[in-house]
C-alpha cells in the first residue's frame, strides 16, 4: 500500500529526527522550489540526516527558478545529491 505525505521541509526534519518518519521505508522525495536548497536550509539538513540513515532514495527536485548563476545551481545540484537536470521552458514540448 502506498502512502504519501506532504509535509514542510522543517516538519518532515522534525519528524526525520524524533523517529516519527520511518526512514527506511521512504521511496520517493519530492522538493518543490528546490532552488532554496542552499546552507543550512531544512531541506539539505533533511536530506542529510536521511542520508545517515539510508543510502538509496529517489529525489525529484523542482524550482520553476533553479538559481540566478551556475555556482549558485551546482550549489543546490549537489545538496539535493541531484544526478539528472532536466532543463524545460515555454518552447519545451
Amino acid at each position: 500500500t502506498a502512502r504519501h505525505f506532504f509535509l514542510t521541509p522543517q516538519t518532515f526534519h522534525n519528524d526525520l529526527t524524533q523517529a516519527i518518519c520511518p526512514a527506511h521505508e521512504l521511496v520517493c522525495i519530492v522538493v518543490d522550489e528546490a532552488h532554496k536548497a542552499m546552507g543550512q536550509h531544512a531541506y539539505v539538513v533533511s536530506l542529510h540526516a536521511l542520508r545517515q540513515q539510508i543510502t538509496h532514495i529517489r529525489i525529484l527536485a523542482l524550482s520553476a527558478t533553479p538559481g540566478s548563476d551556475a555556482t549558485a545551481m551546482q550549489q543546490v545540484v549537489t545538496n539535493l545529491h541531484i544526478a539528472r537536470v532536466e532543463a524545460r521552458d515555454e518552447h519545451s514540448v
